[in-house]
This record gives structure tokens, C-alpha cells and sequence, in this order.
């Protein structure tokens, strides 16, 4: 029987390693960064891909305190596999990413579902490999796949990747 990825804890080891702006938050009895391996997306809007989140803010005014980040990704990449692990990391760093533009928004009025944007954070941390693993994969899962963020091929132009 073949092992199975904890999304929980790749979510964490990326936290640590590549995004200290969110590990600060991870101790708050508040702030709660779940992961989930799915057979369906929970929106009807992101069957395409293979990787969402869901991103419940606090509501100071009604005494919730609690803010929740739930990642949420297809259960055909839980088999544990070198392929599959990056693409979880490569998926999750986007995913966080969409994190970073909401605490951002709070002080800048910037837009968290710019995944260009998105995607740039992910490039500058030093995870742009992973991405490119993860959106090549959407791309063989759905050819005709319309991405919102950098296509593979403008991801490879960024990390100057020729490939053969």
C-alpha cells in the first residue's frame, strides 16, 4: 500500500522555510492554517485546477476573532511521490501567497486575487521550480486551461529555463 502525504505538514515546513510573514500569525489562538486533500474543490469555479484556498477573515465588530486559511487541494496528489510533493509545495507557496496579499491589503489596498501578483511572490521566495511543476501539471490535467496567473512557458521566461 503506498504511503500518503499530510498536507498539514508540508503547509507548515513551506511556512517555516519560505513565508516568515504568516509562521508569526501561526501561534495565535486566532489564526487557524488548515489543509485538506479533496476528491472535489470546494468551489464550482475552480474544478479546473487542482489546488484552492478559502480565506474566512476575523469580524472584529461581531466579537469573531478567529480568522481561518483553509488550503484545500485534489486528492489525486496525496500519493506520496517526488512529483506530487512538488506540486503540493509549488500549490500551497500559491496559495499562501494569496495570504500574504491579504494581510497586505489591510495596509495597502492591494488585491489579493491578482495571481500574477501571486505568483511573483512565490517566484521571489525562491520557489518559482515548484510553481512551474504545479502549473505544468494543471496544464497537462486541462490543455485548454485559461491561467489567470503566468502561463508555465512565462514562468520558465522568468527563471530563464530552457526547455528541451
Amino acid at each position: 500500500m503506498s504511503q500518503s502525504f499530510n498536507i498539514k505538514k508540508i503547509i507548515d515546513l513551506v511556512c517555516k522555510k519560505y513565508f516568515s510573514e504568516i509562521v508569526r500569525h501561526i501561534d495565535s489562538p486566532y489564526f487557524h492554517l488548515e489543509g485538506y486533500f479533496v476528491d472535489r474543490l470546494p468551489s464550482e469555479d475552480f474544478q479546473d485546477t487542482i489546488m484552492v484556498h478559502v480565506y474566512t477573515p476575523p469580524w472584529i465588530s461581531e466579537k469573531e476573532y478567529d480568522e481561518y486559511f483553509r488550503i484545500y487541494a485534489l486528492d489525486v496528489l496525496q500519493q506520496q511521490n517526488k512529483r506530487n510533493l512538488t506540486i503540493l509545495i509549488g500549490g500551497i507557496a500559491h496559495e499562501l501567497g494569496h495570504f500574504v496579499l491579504y494581510r497586505k491589503s489591510r495596509l495597502e489596498c492591494s488585491i489579493p486575487h491578482d495571481e500574477r501578483l501571486v505568483d511573483d511572490i512565490v517566484i521571489e521566495k525562491g520557489l518559482g521550480e515548484y510553481l512551474l511543476e504545479a502549473k505544468e501539471y494543471i496544464r497537462e490535467r486541462r490543455p485548454d486551461y485559461t491561467f489567470n496567473g503566468y502561463t508555465p512557458e512565462e514562468i520558465r521566461e522568468k527563471l530563464n529555463v530552457v526547455q528541451f
